[in-house]
């Protein structure tokens, strides 16, 4: 079997850090080394930049809690949620494609 241990140190930006997902990637998953870089939803897109250029991998678990009830209007908020976030990274990332390889 292969540890995750030996895998080199990575940096890994993070959306919905603070979630329960996150917090057991963070717990076990990746090498202890690794630097965890959170994107935090009020930060600039140019705050988000800088962090997603040293990034070697990029997570994204941002989105409203879905243990809620689901009534059509958290329906909307949980899906809005996730695809405003996607969208804000994609864009970023397609910014970035030409400054890193």
């Amino acid at each position: 079997m292969v540890s995750i241990e030996n895998f080199r140190t990575m940096n890994i930006a993070i959306t919905g850090a603070s979630g329960f997902i996150a917090s057991k990637l963070k717990a076990g998953l990746w090498p202890k080394k690794s630097v965890w870089m959170r994107l935090n939803r009020d930060a600039s897109d140019e705050a988000w930049e800088q962090v997603l250029m040293a990034a070697d991998v990029i997570i994204n678990l941002a989105g409203a809690p879905v243990i809620q009830r689901w009534t059509p209007r958290n329906k909307k908020r949980i899906q809005e949620s996730r695809v405003q976030t996607t969208r804000r990274l994609v864009s970023i990332l397609n910014r970035l494609d030409s400054k890193r390889p």
